[in-house]
């Protein structure tokens, strides 16, 4: 095999190697808790963080765009607090009804979307992860069993793909007591 063969060769191994680490960058948004147990009846706060974190760790982007779906016959939202405003473009401060919904779906699933952009490409950096905001819903009175509050992207950085776990909320059955009889 001549030398030249063999560069092109080991130069299309590099290529290849740096598209599938590439492949492999993704930007993480999560809820901290992942999951809460509160107790039964309407008017119970539901409180988490957003954050937001690289796989690899502390990779710079230009920024991330995402919604925060959830059903708002189960949850009503009561606000958002710690908002982190660097590279913050756009944030929805009320919810926003989910247009795939409309079609029929039984769930009344509501949306906030959240919008983050650095020109200068270094958003969040090696500082992960970093908290976006903190988020407070109210259960209803419909709210039994369980729901889930869910992730999904309206836009990634350039090389990056998208990953979030939902968080899920339940309701904790209520015990009944049972009084001793006394004897007659």
């Amino acid at each position: 095999m001549s030398v030249l063969v063999r560069r092109v060769i080991a130069a299309s191994v590099v290529a290849l190697a740096h598209s599938f680490a590439a492949l492999a960058q993704q930007q993480v948004i999560s809820a901290t808790p992942p999951s809460l147990l509160i107790a039964s009846g309407a008017g119970r706060a539901v409180s988490f963080d957003v954050y937001y974190r690289t796989t690899p760790a502390d990779l710079a982007a230009t920024g991330i765009g995402f919604r925060l779906n959830f059903d708002s016959a189960k949850l009503t939202f009561a606000g958002l607090t710690n908002v982190r405003g660097e590279d913050l473009v756009a944030y929805d401060a009320t919810p926003q009804s989910t247009a795939a919904n409309k079609t029929g779906g039984t769930a009344a699933i509501e949306h906030l979307a959240f919008a983050y952009l650095s020109s200068a490409g270094a958003f969040a950096g090696a500082a992960q992860p970093v908290r976006l905001c903190t988020v407070t819903f109210k259960t209803t009175s419909s709210f039994s069993g369980s729901t889930r509050i869910s992730f999904t992207p309206t836009s990634t950085a350039a090389g990056f793909t998208f990953t979030a776990a939902d968080m899920v909320v339940t309701a904790a059955r209520s015990r009944s007591v049972r009084s001793k009889e006394s004897p007659q």
